[in-house]
């Protein structure tokens, strides 16, 4: 891989071809310079899984999980909100309402959070596991700046199963949608030499619904079968809200592991058939890295993930977009090229001039790194690479924001045994 460009705090690196202003003719600022880094959280806590929510009125809120120290074994949930003027992270709230309560396996297992209009949270995370993959999801809720209140269990099965990676998200219309990988109808009587059964006993997705911002939800219902157990899905909405697309990672009767996203126009009461974002062929074991997708304000669909590929000269993270609200997408476009035998993970945001930003995680000098590019409304070429992390420390799981003015990345960094989350911004470019 090329390597990329080090963004150093009070250094710009120009672009070439950026020039022009944004929808409202503001002058855009024509270079990219991240300032200097800041630690978020305890840093004796071992502060990982950072996870971006921006609320429809523009603020920033970032969520993460700490070590639960003495009390219980487990992690804890905490979110704050960016201050702007003071470029700085408020006084973290806790989410969950008992001690360790999180699920520690992190990655794409952590908690999530939704922002309502009227500044309220709504989140969702994973309780540990007793025995491997067994537990709960979790929901809570805060009204605007205030404590959580005590976390409930959304699987109404009453059963510490395959409960896992939930993802949450608001609809402009304002109701939460929440949804998770469940194996409520897993069996292990499945004979091993039949594919097809055991392609129908693979784990699911189930779907909750809030009418009231996420302080209570309805019944939980299946929305897709066969779903590789272990990748995240996401939500986008579309025309309004009228359409909802999520993605998964399907699981065929060849063990291949696709991503691939259903659409519902019924407001989730029911979704499509798959289909497939990209045919990369991937089959060896659960990646644990689900692709991120995002919509922009002409409702396309923006893709961005990791595959290792049939070979490995095929490894590398990928970018699709659907012009058609998710009934198909185009072919796969190589962002980077990564070696093949890792896990990768990656985020796509789009921002209010639909200029597309991704983030991944690559190799660099033997250690992962986060990248970051950008890429214009209706432009086909993406801006150079940068180098967000130091390198002198494992940086993985980056998260990304935009508000009107800066682009946000937050990611976990591994030093040894212990973990800091680091976080960067910078002012938007134009194209």
């Amino acid at each position: 891989m090329r390597r990329g460009l080090v963004l150093l705090a009070g250094v710009s690196f120009a672009m070439s071809g950026c020039s022009g202003t944004q929808a409202d003719d503001t002058p855009l600022t024509q270079v990219l310079a991240l300032n200097e880094e800041i630690t978020v959280g305890n840093p004796q806590n071992n502060a990982a899984d950072p996870f971006f929510k921006v609320s429809p009125g523009g603020e920033v809120f970032l969520g993460w999980t700490e070590d639960n120290k003495g009390e219980a074994d487990g992690r804890n949930a905490l979110i704050a909100s960016w201050n702007t003027a003071r470029k700085q992270l408020s006084e973290p709230r806790r989410i969950n309402n008992n001690p360790g309560e999180v699920n520690p396996a992190g990655g794409d297992n952590r908690p999530k959070l939704t922002i309502g209009s009227d500044g309220s949270v709504a989140a969702i995370f994973a309780t540990p596991f007793p025995v491997y993959h067994t537990g709960y999801i979790q929901v809570a809720h805060a009204e605007k700046g205030k404590a959580f209140s005590p976390s409930s269990t959304l699987n109404d099965d009453g059963r510490a199963v395959a409960h896992a990676f939930p993802n949450i998200s608001t609809s402009p219309d304002g109701r939460v949608y929440a949804t998770w990988i469940d194996g409520r109808n897993r069996t292990e009587a499945v004979p091993r030499d039949d594919p097809q059964a055991m392609m129908n006993m693979s784990s699911q997705l189930f779907m909750a619904m809030s009418e009231d911002g996420g302080r209570t939800y309805g019944e939980n219902y299946l929305i897709s079968k066969a779903i590789c157990a272990c990748c995240v899905p996401n939500i986008v909405f579309l025309d309004g809200g009228k359409t909802i697309v999520v993605s998964h990672r399907f699981l065929d009767p060849d063990s291949v592991r696709n991503h691939v996203a259903i659409r519902s126009t019924d407001g989730g009461k029911t979704f499509s058939d798959p289909v497939t974002i990209s045919d990369d062929g991937w089959v060896t074991g659960c990646p644990h890295a689900g692709i991120s997708i995002a919509s922009d304000s002409e409702d396309r669909i923006h893709g961005l993930w990791f595959t290792a590929g049939r070979t490995e000269e095929e490894a590398g993270i990928y970018y699709t977009f659907s012009e058609d609200g998710g009934k198909s997408f185009e072919p796969r476009q190589l962002v980077a090229k990564t070696p093949a035998k890792t896990v990768l993970h990656t985020q796509v945001i789009t921002d209010k001039n639909d200029t597309v930003w991704v983030t991944w995680v690559n190799i660099e000098d033997e250690r992962p790194q986060i990248f970051l590019a950008h890429r214009g409304h209706g432009k086909t070429e993406w801006s150079p690479t940068y180098q967000v992390s130091d390198a002198t420390g494992n940086a993985v799981l980056p998260s990304l924001a935009v508000d009107a003015e800066n682009v946000y990345v937050a990611w976990t960094e591994k030093k040894g045994e212990g973990s800091q989350v680091k976080l960067r911004w910078a002012s938007l470019v134009g194209d």
